[in-house]
């Protein structure tokens, strides 16, 4: 087989090997894992990133309602809420929007500083019963919180706490990458020394006893299914060598006996130059011979082939 011929084989067996099944599998496995743990992960803190969200919106709301209860002049309140909102969205969490509605749901006060038209048309749209919703593609959240003939509404869009939580993503992507690599090297080289090397070894071994080599041995190593392998493997040979010293004493002396029927001797014919070459395939034949002078000065000729 040409170097060219070698390697195409070794490239069409390479997919069918236990090796490259046992890394995909493990990989799999591995990978497959630590991404649903990931996902859980994710949805476990953005739920709880939500809910902390809700929580201070309803703080802020809380303190909007008790500023409005110390605060006769709705002027005054009014420019209390555009520095609360102003203080929010610089120093709290951008994106936020406050309005206080009538019991028709009509816009009675809004903050001066918010976060735009688009955010205040999707949160009268959405219903009071729904904290989540969006607006121009952008996720929020909602707070209301009744107040005697009025209702005060708090909003706050999500790009801050989703921009927050992606990087954290990554950033635990990128560690469970390389902790899955590092897993699955640890576990290739474990199954690597306990599997695939003792069964390389058995195949080499078993290569030894294709050739009739039963010399040859497993050595009896890694886990203890290989180890019960090899041993088992090793005792057939050993058989194996024992039949075959035996087969060969057998063959010796059966080829003994049929020399001992050969002529040893070629009788001398006068005229004749007589010679013989008998030449069995392995150690003994099924055809004999023999030159025998009769007592009438005749030499006989005698050729035998055995057959069935």
């Amino acid at each position: 087989m040409t170097t060219r011929e070698t390697l195409t084989h070794s490239i069409i067996r390479w997919p069918r090997s236990l090796r490259l099944r046992l890394a995909v599998a493990i990989a799999g496995v591995v990978v497959a894992a630590m991404a649903l743990g990931m996902i859980i992960d994710y949805s476990h803190e953005y739920k709880s990133h939500l809910s902390g969200t809700i929580a201070r919106l309803e703080e802020q709301a809380l303190s909007l309602a008790t500023a409005r209860q110390e605060m006769d002049d709705d002027a005054e309140f009014e420019r209390f809420v555009d520095e609360f909102c102003a203080q929010m969205n610089q120093h709290v969490s951008p994106g936020h929007h406050i309005l206080v509605l009538d019991q028709e749901g009509q816009v009675i006060l809004r903050a001066r500083h918010h976060s735009g038209a688009a955010m205040e048309t999707a949160l009268l749209r959405t219903d009071a019963n729904t904290p989540l919703f969006s607006a121009e593609g952008h996720r929020a959240v909602q707070y209301r919180l009744p107040d005697g003939d009025t209702v005060i509404v708090l909003a706050q869009y999500l790009d801050h706490t989703e921009a927050l939580l992606r990087r954290q993503l990554v950033s635990r992507t990128v560690t469970t990458v390389i902790v899955a690599m590092v897993v699955v090297f640890l576990i290739y080289l474990l199954l690597r020394t306990w599997a695939i090397q003792p069964l390389a070894r058995i195949v080499r071994a078993a290569k030894s006893w294709a050739r009739r080599d039963f010399s040859a041995r497993s050595p009896v190593t890694g886990a203890t299914e290989t180890r019960f392998l090899a041993e088992e493997f090793n005792t057939m040979a050993e058989q194996l060598e024992i039949h075959g010293h035996r087969h060969e004493a057998d063959l010796a002396r059966a080829k003994s006996i049929q020399t001992g029927l050969l002529p040893s001797d070629l009788p001398q014919v006068e005229g004749l130059h007589i010679v013989a070459r008998y030449s069995p395939a392995e150690h003994v034949a099924g055809d004999l011979y023999d030159i025998i002078p009769l007592t009438d000065g005749r030499t006989a000729f005698v050729i035998l082939d055995v057959s069935g």
